[in-house]
This record gives structure tokens, sequence and C-alpha cells, in this order.
């Protein structure tokens, strides 16, 4: 994998555009619930390339929509994205595979590196860059949320309110910039 690339894909997948396509699909979804039935992110994105591609569309759309299958219980991996989009580049698997690791930990899971590196064997070597830099910031923002305890609280995000969700952001932040 180009390292420029890959940057670039994950930099385009959070462009102004690419984030209004994924509330749009986040919509959809939620439409389609209500309907009783799952949108079909390979029929979402075939109707965008009829409008015009949007670089990064693609992968975040099918990031939102991974986040959103697991949020309904469908807990898919990477691979089903791989079976229905045979033509993901290497850059765009490495991003899903990544969004499924933090998505156990989200979920208070332990996800070994090793394990992921072993089901993924054919981009060990990006994954391995990506989940090699996950696991440095993360113990970095776990040692420092610590170090920042009063009392018994931690010191949390504006944002999101949860230590752990921050140092996730941090993390998925920190990963896109240096790729």
């Amino acid at each position: 994998m180009n390292v420029a690339a890959s940057g670039r894909t994950w930099e385009e997948a959070s462009s102004p555009d690419a984030l209004r396509l994924t509330r749009a699909y986040e919509e959809a979804w939620q439409r389609a619930e209500l309907a009783g039935s799952r949108l079909d992110p390979a029929e979402f994105l075939s109707r965008l390339r009829a409008g015009g591609e949007v670089p990064g569309a693609r992968l975040a759309i099918l990031r939102t929509d991974l986040s959103l299958r697991w949020d309904a219980g469908d807990r898919v991996s990477a691979l089903w994205y791989l079976d229905r989009f045979p033509e993901l580049g290497e850059d765009c698997l490495v991003a899903l595979i990544y969004e499924e690791f933090c998505l156990l930990e989200e979920d208070g899971q332990a996800p070994e590196t090793a394990d992921f590196l072993a089901r993924y064997s054919a981009l060990a070597e990006p994954l391995r860059r990506v989940l090699d830099i996950h696991c440095l910031i993360g113990s970095a923002t776990v040692s420092n949320s610590m170090s920042s305890k009063t009392g018994s609280k931690i010191i949390r995000s504006e944002t999101s309110g949860n230590a752990t969700s921050w140092a996730e952001d941090r993390c998925r932040e920190a990963v896109k910039r240096l790729l």
C-alpha cells in the first residue's frame, strides 16, 4: 500500500462531501429500518455513481454501514464487505478492518493484533502499521488519562463525555494523519 495514497483515501473519506453522503446514508438506513428492511450499501453506492463519484465516498459509506450494522446487533466483519465488494482496494480494506478492530474495543473487548493479522494475512503489512500506531497511541492515551485522574473522575472529552471514546477518536485521527 502506498502510504501517501492510503492517507489520501482516509482523508477523502472524512471530506465534507463524503460526510454529507454518510448522513444521507444514515437517514436512508433509518427509513429502511422503520420499513422493516435493511439498507444495502451496494444499492446506495450504485445510485451515487449515477450522480458522479465523490472521492472517499465508498469508504465513508462502508465504514458507516459497518458501524450501523454493529449498532443493530449484526456483527459483520470487514470480510463481509470484501465478499460484496471484491474490487475494494487495499487501503479501503485496511480502513474497514481497523474500524472493526475499534468497534470491538468500543464494545469492551480486547481484540488481539495477532488474531487480526492472521485473519487478514493478505494485508498483514499495512494492517500491522495501522494497529501498531493504534496500540502505541492507545497505550499513551490510557497512561495519560490514568495520570489525569482527580479523585475518582477521569478528565473527559467535552464532545463525547466518555474518556474511552475520546481516546479512540484521537487514535483514529492520528492513524489517518500518519498514513
